[in-house]
């Protein structure tokens, strides 16, 4: 809002969506649905990332986002792992995958994942880090939430740029520290 009251009509810088792109079983339609959804976001220019979730199919969304898997390291740093770094001006954004099985609960990012998190983060050690993943941490990876929570979080803590974990999973807000 400017000094007067009034709200500014502004675009937002982007766009980051936390997974579960689509609904329960990551059916084609339902990519196509978000693809039109967004068309307007991106039609104006705003950025828009996307991460998955446990309602999302890869090869779907790969297909619906016409993308290839494997078609070019540098856009898949991971085999079979949708994951990207936003840089921005005050902050770099690190979405994670944490699909480990579509439609199943838990979820997972693995030791290839994990690895180049690590990577990533070291050689962006300048800016503030804000990690996004669709699960919630949980110690020991019991229940329903990350089950490598531990392994992410022996990356996260050394490492003083990263603010934050940011998940979608559990449909409530919650702030917590480790």
């Amino acid at each position: 809002e400017d000094v007067a009251g009034r709200a500014e009509a502004r675009a937002p810088a982007g766009v980051l969506v936390d997974g579960d792109c689509a609904f329960l079983e990551g059916k084609p339609g339902d990519y196509g649905v978000l693809v039109e959804l967004l068309a307007p976001l991106r039609k104006s220019g705003v950025p828009v990332h996307l991460a998955l979730g446990n309602h999302d199919e890869r090869e779907h969304f790969w297909a619906a986002a016409e993308l290839q898997a494997g078609e070019d390291d540098a856009a898949r740093p991971v085999a079979d792992k949708q994951i990207a770094v936003v840089e921005t001006e005050r902050a770099n954004w690190f979405l994670l995958d944490s699909l480990d099985k579509t439609n199943v609960t838990p979820g997972r990012l693995g030791a290839e994942q994990i690895e180049w998190l690590a990577s990533a983060l070291d050689a962006r050690a300048d800016k503030p880090a804000l990690v996004l993943g669709h699960h919630q941490p949980v110690p020991g990876g019991v229940g329903s939430g990350l089950k490598d929570t531990d392994a992410l979080f022996d990356v996260l803590v050394p490492r003083r740029q990263v603010k934050a974990y940011i998940f979608g999973h559990t449909h409530h807000w919650m702030v917590d520290r480790w």
